[in-house]
């Protein structure tokens, strides 16, 4: 029996990683930035829902397609 994962699935792993690896960066950041500087941390939120959301979105989609490629596998 094969337990090593396929290349598709170890790039969908390393894709949600680095995703929520860097929304924990970017959350740092705010935070740091809100102590210093609120109107600031106003902004930087403005721009990173607005590179954030997309990013989410397409994870997840990389994540399905690779699902469903992976079911369809034997």
């Amino acid at each position: 029996m094969n337990n090593q994962y396929s290349m598709i699935v170890t790039l969908g792993f390393t894709l949600i990683k680095f995703l929520f690896l860097s929304i924990m960066g970017f959350g740092i950041v705010y935070i740091f930035t809100y102590t210093i500087h609120s109107d600031g941390a106003t902004a930087l939120l403005k721009l990173g829902s607005q590179l954030i959301t997309p990013l989410v979105v397409l994870v997840f989609c990389i994540m399905a397609g690779v699902i469903i490629l992976e079911s369809c596998r034997e």
